[in-house]
């Protein structure tokens, strides 16, 4: 029509699973580098274990899938509305309302889930842990072997059980958080989200009595600084993905170190990195924005 404005124009950023499919590429080349390799290779069957074999395939794995998604948070940083524009228009389609008495367990479940990320990834990781270890401890090829070679083997079988069980429930979450929260029955009505009933404005904590202009000029003074605190912090946080540094590092040392180095010194430089490694995850969840919470006096 003549004179009608011209559409939006179409904002477009990473894929989110360009993560898992940069991993799933990069496990077919690596697994099949690694296969050849030794299926021709004398030298190479011998100078790695089944362990070794598995790291050079993970490793670079798991490397390709934290570059990649940090690639498409970074995008995601420099463009928020683009990247969230096609879960609002999903919200914008209105299903017809769904009528139950109470939630049903995979409904309890989800919640436990959505709201318990970490904890639901402790129970399925922690346990599978301890049975490898186990299995390290009492299998007759592995049980003579020394306590750090057997905490080794078990952290790099356990490593894709790890990422797996990560993976997946946050993935669960975010598929959660992305269609509504959390399920809750109000009415006899399946509804999704947090309860907001009974709850005060963010803005209007701590004022009181007072004049809706001075409502509305504490609420535009929070959107500002909430706006400035969000531009300050939209920055390339390549700093997480130091840990790709010291996952190869790890197996790294243990073979080029086996045979020049004491074990003694060599297990005291595992250790050693081990912590730096822990170290550098600490200050990066202390200084995480989303684990400290402040509390308004």
């Amino acid at each position: 029509m003549i004179g009608s404005p011209p559409p939006p124009p179409q904002l477009t950023v990473g894929n989110p699973i360009n993560g898992t499919v940069a991993a799933v590429v990069t496990t077919v080349v690596t697994g099949g580098a690694v296969a050849a390799a030794n299926a021709f290779s004398p030298r190479f069957r011998s100078m790695f274990g089944v362990s070794g074999k598995l790291a050079l395939i993970v490793t670079p794995s798991l490397g390709a899938f934290f570059l990649r998604s940090q690639q498409t948070i970074n995008q995601a940083l420099h463009d928020a509305d683009g990247f969230i524009a096609p879960q609002l228009a999903a919200a914008e389609t209105v299903a017809a309302p769904i009528f139950q008495r109470e939630l049903s367990p995979l409904q309890e479940a989800a919640n436990m889930v959505y709201t318990h990320p970490f904890k639901t990834i402790m129970s399925i990781a922690g346990p599978i842990y301890g049975a490898l270890f186990y299995r390290e401890s009492t299998h007759p090829s592995t049980a003579h072997m020394p306590l750090s070679q057997r905490l080794i083997h078990t952290r790099v079988y356990g490593q894709m059980v790890a990422v797996l069980s990560t993976v997946a429930v946050m993935g669960f979450a975010k598929t959660m958080e992305g269609s509504g929260g959390i399920y809750r029955v109000e009415d006899a009505q399946l509804v999704r989200g947090e309860q907001l009933r009974n709850r005060r404005p963010f803005y209007e904590i701590g004022i009181g009595s007072a004049t809706p202009q001075e409502k509305e000029v504490r609420q535009l003074q929070e959107e500002q600084r909430i706006a400035a605190g969000y531009e300050q912090g939209r920055k390339d946080s390549f700093d997480l993905l130091v840990p790709l540094l010291y996952a190869p590092m790890l197996p790294l040392m243990r073979i080029l170190g086996r045979g020049r180095v004491a074990p003694e010194r060599l297990n005291m430089m595992l250790l050693g990195t081990i912590g730096l490694a822990l170290s550098h995850a600490g200050y990066i969840m202390f200084s995480d924005s989303t684990v400290l919470v402040k509390k308004d006096d």
